[in-house]
């Protein structure tokens, strides 16, 4: 298994671009401008709520927030990070078609500005990695090629958007059977990821977790446990006892140490991840 990333949009710069309009205007749009303020918020907390693994409570409160944002006829790119943060928490609950839908919806918005390339790119990725999961290889590289492209449009290939893009892509690499090819995008992810956020931050963790995968695959099982020691520990560090990604790094450790052989280590991995999954270990953040 691989682990699935995801960016949410949070749209901080919007909310700052439009606060700054003068005292002077009218009372009406005084009141459009507290509710957009409202609904920008309310897209900031679900994403929190999604980075946090909280994803039905992020599907319910953007669910809520997009009714709101619809009726405030809110500007195009608050309601395109609306709709591609509901169509993250939609994907993680299972609701794929519902999540494709409002993917789409969030590009066909942002499609019509000039200064929303990296967000669009952004939200290709995503919608990339939406078709990985229903196993649409040839859509998945549509996507994710697509969004290679726009981040280089938008000069940010060294981006951190655009290094967890190269890892995403080196997933495909992987699902279509080119092993070289994902290995070095990988690798390549990761360190453009490191040199962004240091050693210590979880989008490096999940990038560690990826290529112990594909080390694993080639039977390099030193390497592979090497790299899933420090992801998981990183992880462990940075994000709550009981968060999804901790389940899903430590069930594909878990699979490297049964084809090693090794049993037992993996038996007693799975005990804990069937402990967090039954709220014997839950999160105190």
């Amino acid at each position: 298994m691989t682990l699935n990333r995801c960016t949410s949009i949070l749209l901080f710069s919007f909310v700052a671009a439009t606060l700054t309009v003068q005292q002077s205007q009218s009372q009406t749009m005084q009141t459009a401008l507290k509710s957009t303020s409202e609904i920008s918020t309310a897209n900031n907390q679900g994403g929190l709520l999604l980075s946090q693994g909280k994803y039905a409570e992020a599907a319910d409160l953007l669910s809520r927030a997009l009714t709101k944002a619809k009726k405030a006829n809110a500007g195009d790119p608050l309601m395109a990070g609306m709709m591609s943060n509901l169509a993250l928490a939609y994907s993680h609950l299972g609701r794929l078609d519902d999540s494709e839908k409002l993917f789409k919806q969030a590009i066909e918005l942002l499609e019509k500005r000039p200064d929303q390339t990296m967000s669009i790119a952004r939200i290709e990725d995503n919608l990339g990695v939406l078709y990985m999961r229903q196993n649409k290889l040839p859509d998945a590289e549509k996507h994710l090629s697509t969004a290679r492209q726009l981040f280089g449009k938008a000069n940010a290939l060294s981006s951190p958007q655009a290094a967890m893009n190269l890892d995403n892509l080196s997933r495909y690499y992987r699902a279509v059977g080119k092993i070289s090819e994902a290995i070095s995008t990988c690798q390549e992810s990761l360190t453009l990821l490191q040199k962004a956020f240091g050693s210590n931050n979880p989008d490096v963790a999940i990038a560690l977790i990826n290529l112990a995968e594909l080390q694993s695959i080639q039977a390099k099982y030193t390497e592979s446990e090497e790299l899933y020691k420090q992801g998981i520990g990183i992880i462990e560090r940075t994000l709550a006892p009981d968060h999804p990604i901790l389940v899903q790094a430590l069930i594909s450790y878990a699979q490297m140490l049964a084809r090693a052989n090794r049993k037992a280590e993996a038996e007693q991995l799975l005990s804990r991840v069937n402990a967090i999954k039954s709220g014997a270990i839950q999160s105190s953040r």
